[in-house]
Parts: C-alpha cells; sequence; structure tokens
C-alpha cells in the first residue's frame, strides 16, 4: 500500500499556521518584556526618590539654624536645599558625644541637564552624586504661615515649619511634564509630582548656632536639636 504524501497546499497551509503562532508567541513575550522594563523602572524610580527624600529628612533631623561660618543652616530655593547638620551615633548617649561632627548636605537641580546634583561633606571630606533622569524637583519651606520658595534660616533667626520636596522623573522619550492645553501657547499647571514628602522639622522656633549645640552635645545636656 503506498503512502500519500503532503501536497503542496497542505503544506503552504501548515507553514501559515505556523507563522501565525510563531508571530503570536513574539508579540506575548515583547509585550512580557515591555511591561518587565516598566515594572523595572518604576521599581528605580522609587528606589532614587525614596533615597533623595530620606536624605532631606535625615539632615532636617538635625539640622541647626545659624550654621556658623557655613552660613545658614536651612537654605531654600525653589531648585536647591542646603542643610548644615550635626551627625548622631545612635550607639552611643549624647554624654559620650553621639553629637558627631559638622555635616553639610546640598541638592541642586540642572533643569537644563535634568540631573539632580547631591553632595555631602563632612569635614574636610565632600562626595557628590549626580542622578540623572529628573526633569523637576521642587523644594519649598513653610515659614510658619504660609509655603515660600525662598528661605533661609539664619535671616529668619528660626528653622521652619516643615519642608517640602517634590520629585518629578523625566517621561521616556523626552517629553515634558508641562501640561497644555491644544491649540493653546499658554502654558498650565505641571503634572501632578511622581514623589512628594513633607517633612516636618521639630522645634523650629529655635535660634542656636551650630556651635552652641556642639557645646551642649559635648556637655551632655541632652538637647534636641
Amino acid at each position: 500500500m503506498t503512502r500519500r504524501g503532503f501536497t503542496i497546499l497542505e503544506v503552504l497551509i501548515g507553514l501559515s499556521l505556523l507563522i501565525v503562532l510563531v508571530a503570536g508567541a513574539y508579540g506575548m513575550l515583547l509585550q512580557l518584556h515591555s511591561r518587565q522594563q516598566e515594572i523595572a523602572t518604576l521599581a528605580a524610580r522609587n528606589t532614587i526618590g525614596t533615597t533623595i527624600i530620606d536624605s532631606v529628612e535625615r539632615a532636617m533631623l538635625t539640622c541647626v539654624a545659624d550654621g556658623g561660618a557655613d552660613g545658614a543652616g536651612v537654605t531654600v530655593t525653589d531648585s536647591t536645599v542646603r542643610v548644615v547638620y550635626r551627625e548622631v551615633s545612635p550607639d552611643l548617649p549624647v554624654s559620650d558625644g553621639a553629637f558627631g561632627g559638622r555635616a553639610r548636605l546640598a541638592m541642586i537641580h540642572h533643569a537644563d541637564r535634568r540631573t539632580l546634583e547631591v553632595t555631602t561633606t563632612r569635614g574636610s571630606r565632600s562626595s557628590t552624586t549626580t542622578i540623572a533622569n529628573i526633569e523637576r524637583v521642587r523644594f519649598r519651606a513653610h515659614d510658619g504661615e504660609d509655603w515660600t520658595s525662598e528661605f533661609d534660616s539664619r535671616a529668619a533667626k528660626r528653622l521652619p515649619s516643615a519642608v517640602e520636596v517634590a520629585i518629578w522623573f523625566a517621561r521616556p522619550g523626552g517629553g515634558t511634564g508641562i501640561e497644555k492645553d491644544a491649540g493653546e501657547s499658554e502654558t498650565r499647571e505641571w503634572r501632578e509630582p511622581d514623589r512628594l514628602r513633607v517633612i516636618a522639622v521639630f522645634d523650629s522656633s529655635a535660634d542656636e548656632s551650630i556651635d552652641a549645640v556642639a557645646e551642649e552635645g559635648d556637655a551632655g545636656s541632652g538637647g534636641i536639636l
């Protein structure tokens, strides 16, 4: 008994079905890969945003109104924040020198490069980290009455009641976070920030210089910065 082979038509139909299945599977893999990249990007941005905000919050915990030779203890503009603070060792009581040396934190956003420059200075040592893909960072201080984008603790003779940190990450493809109406040249408000936190500042009425605080720490007075 002779075996009948496949006709050309049957082969073509089979190949067509195989191509359709492969194309469908490839499309699903592309979607899965794209989704994985989106999740990874969101996770990375969340980590970066948390790191930025936590750095400001840690500095504000022990900041002072007057930074002595370093100028104002807290200086805030729309795109920069500078904080002079005392490092604290959680393992030592105040009487044993829990208040460490003087330290400074400076964050400067460069809108043209979409980067955030973070500089930490401890004594004579300074380290700078540049964070890319930051479309905008907005810093604001609460002076006890209202939010302001200009604050100098030395001039105000007090610390702010709170500091707000808002972060906008750069959009894929170079899009901007500024919303515009179609056919209108007038710019509307920015979109909602990707990360936002309001940091309360303890004892914002304090008016002590950093040297006075250091003396209290060394003397074991137990004062709170």
